[in-house]
């Protein structure tokens, strides 16, 4: 799947995480739009990049998530022609620290 968008792009981080809680195995690219060194795709650039675990693939050449139109080109090659290593999944116990009312 390739998720592509600007400013502070959630869906591809959403999409890998719908999908791992489906147990499906498959791969999210995302893909930061925007113009070229503007804020807003700065900002979809590190909520790609960000993401703990590493759960969205990104370009392998620059370690960077793919950018714009040329970006979405070599994404779209990628999930088409490329292959993906497994995605270790950590699953994480549910934590509640929740105040009893009483």
């Amino acid at each position: 799947l390739i998720a592509a968008g600007g400013k502070a792009l959630a869906l591809p981080g959403i999409l890998s995480a719908l999908i791992a809680a489906s147990q499906q195995n498959r791969r999210v690219l995302g893909v930061a739009l925007g113009q070229p060194g503007s804020v807003s795709q700065e900002a979809a650039k590190l909520s790609i990049s960000e993401l703990p675990g590493e759960p969205v693939v990104m370009d392998e050449l620059s370690g960077q998530p793919y950018q714009g139109v040329l970006g979405l080109q070599l994404a779209y090659q990628h999930a088409r022609f490329g292959e993906f290593p497994p995605l270790p999944r950590q699953k994480k116990p549910a934590v509640w620290n929740a105040p009893v009312w009483g």
